[in-house]
């Protein structure tokens, strides 16, 4: 919710971003894939695995030159459980 609500405000469409996303597992990964319906999901799951906090800055440190769209939306997880999206524009904007 928190990442559609972003993109609302915002005025985007999920299809102009890119996401990158606190990695857990596959069935957390095809949820997130299926309610936000992003134009790119970067994941390194399958290669590295649950990397708890440290997923989104060390998956866009590694996969930043694979971006591919200007909107980058970065969603965390934190204390207690609470989400947490930040929205980037690599564009002119």
């Amino acid at each position: 919710k928190v990442v559609n609500r972003l993109l609302e405000r915002n005025k985007l469409q999920a299809r102009d971003i890119t996401l990158i996303a606190h990695q857990t597992s596959k069935f957390v990964y095809d949820a997130w894939v299926d309610a936000i319906q992003p134009g790119q999901y970067i994941s390194t799951l399958e290669e590295l695995g649950d990397m708890v906090s440290a997923s989104v800055p060390v998956n866009l440190a590694r996969c930043y030159s694979d971006i591919q769209m200007d909107k980058l939306v970065l969603l965390g997880i934190g204390m207690e459980m609470r989400a947490t999206a930040i929205l980037f524009s690599r564009g002119s904007e």
